[in-house]
């Protein structure tokens, strides 16, 4: 997951602020939308009081890392979803939270079965869609405009003969990609270890090639 391009539509979406200041609710914020807890440094110091950048970043670094693992516990399957699907996924836990994003119900199930169309209706008739509208149409609309690379989404039975590592999955980034080659050596397979994408190719093989 492109944790850059999730900062910089957080950015966008919470706003960043070197202070402390009230949210929406009415709660002492600072950064990239981060509610002081009574385990912050800033707990109790006054609206207003400066926050250095390089408190917010470690915050945000911070927070970023419980969303990911919330996604992942909401969504099982998290990393084997489109990129664009866990990028809204993550903004919509960043802002919400387990608990709440737990409850919509009917945007979990059309995810599961990738009818994103379904998807962004279901964002769209909820609390949070009034509240936070223009945020949240933002991300109903690319969640209805997502696309899916069927070939790369592509389950087979992988031969374990041949095994090696390459270095990247074109769909996770993560560098955890198992290589696999058929007895003839005419097929080359694959499956990412780490979010479970898979897919082969064939080898046209000429007379002097060898393996």
């Amino acid at each position: 997951m492109d944790l850059d391009k999730l900062r910089k539509q957080l950015e966008i979406d919470e706003g960043v602020v070197y202070k402390i200041y009230k949210d929406h609710l009415g709660y002492k914020t600072f950064g990239i939308g981060h509610l002081i807890r009574n385990t912050d440094y800033e707990y109790g110091q006054p609206v207003g009081t400066p926050v250095s950048k390089d408190r917010v970043k470690a915050v945000f670094e911070k927070d970023i890392a419980t969303v990911i693992k919330d996604c992942e516990k909401l969504y099982p399957d998290f990393y084997s979803k489109p990129e664009e699907v866990q990028q809204i996924i993550a903004n919509m836990m960043f802002n919400l939270g387990l608990t709440k994003l737990s409850k919509f119900v009917g945007t979990k199930r059309a995810i599961d079965n990738k009818d994103w169309k379904q998807a962004a209706k279901q964002m769209r008739n909820s609390l949070w869609y009034r509240q936070v509208t223009n945020r949240a149409e933002r991300l109903a609309k690319r969640m209805e405009n997502v696309t899916e690379d069927k070939k790369a989404k592509k389950i087979i039975e992988i031969p374990t003969y041949h095994s090696m590592t390459i270095l990247e999955c074109d769909e996770c980034k993560q560098t955890a990609l198992n290589l696999y080659m058929d007895k003839k050596a005419t097929c080359l397979a694959y499956r990412c270890i780490a979010c479970n994408n898979a897919g082969y190719f064939h080898i046209d093989l000429g007379e002097d090639d060898e393996i």
